[in-house]
């Protein structure tokens, strides 16, 4: 698979890159090569790349998001994790 290149995504994670001081929202990861724009609510064009609507996430964090195998809880502010992913790296 490929990943879609989205108009105004470099500067929506350029944003991101400053809002979240370069480091990844879960990990702390500081490796920029690494380092992605998530979209909290789904991408709808370029207006939804509001820095409101996105986290800055390390690559497979990302990707587990997208899939919905990890998410926020934005009243605690802690990760919640699936149970698909017991006796992972990621439990």
């Amino acid at each position: 698979t490929s990943i879609a290149t989205r108009q105004g995504q470099p500067k929506f994670r350029e944003r991101l890159m400053r809002h979240y001081r370069e480091r990844c929202a879960i990990s702390g990861c500081r490796v920029k090569e690494v380092l992605e724009a998530a979209h909290i609510r789904r991408y709808l064009g370029p207006h939804t790349n509001h820095s409101t609507n996105g986290l800055l996430l390390r690559g497979d964090l990302h990707t587990l998001f997208d899939h919905r195998l990890i998410a926020i809880d934005s009243a605690t502010m802690t990760v919640l994790v699936s149970p698909e992913l017991k006796g992972t790296v990621y439990e």
